[in-house]
């Protein structure tokens, strides 16, 4: 049974999707991934799983019961979305198949993305603030600026076929 677990229901401000067969990070804010569901985001009868455009993804390791449900969107339709190419370093130190659990390839994901912000090669739209109170200049500080709770996801093909946003999950961190 599937539940309601996806960018809706998160608290990110921020998603980066990890496409290693396109070998690029694709960087947004979260509410603009929100913005392009289209309805129903909710279920309301058993049509609705697989309403269009949503899809019942069922792994390549498992093709009878669906592991989630969400949609497709390209990647030039979410406002300010940023692609970035991974070096080939990260790409040729991960190891990934079709045959990977989702454990696995959320590690790597997150390895490479942690890899490439202490790089400096991820950008992120931030919010700053210019501060004008003089206590705080005195302390040395002129700006402030947002602080980042970044969702990580691995996806694949997302130039070609678009950013999976899931809207539900199989049972998300064993709580039902």
């Amino acid at each position: 049974m599937l539940h309601e677990y996806g960018i809706q229901t998160e608290d990110s401000t921020h998603r980066v999707h990890v496409d290693m067969m396109g070998k690029k990070l694709f960087i947004y804010k979260t509410i603009d991934g929100i913005t392009r569901l289209p309805e129903p985001i909710l279920i309301k009868s058993y049509d609705d799983w697989e309403k269009h455009p949503y899809r019942l993804v069922k792994p390549g390791w498992n093709k009878k019961i669906p592991t989630a449900r969400g949609t497709r969107v390209f990647y030039k339709s979410i406002s300010n979305c940023v692609d970035v190419c991974i070096p080939q370093d990260l790409i040729d130190n991960h190891d990934v198949s079709s045959y990977s659990t989702t454990s696995e390839k959320g590690r790597i994901a997150t390895d490479i993305v942690i890899s490439m912000m202490e790089r400096g090669l991820v950008p992120f739209a931030i919010t700053v603030k210019n501060i004008d109170d003089k206590k705080f200049q005195i302390r040395g500080i002129d700006l402030e600026t947002t602080n980042f709770l970044i969702q990580v996801k691995y996806d694949y093909e997302c130039e070609s076929r678009g950013i999976f946003l899931q809207t539900h999950e199989n049972n998300p961190y064993k709580m039902h």
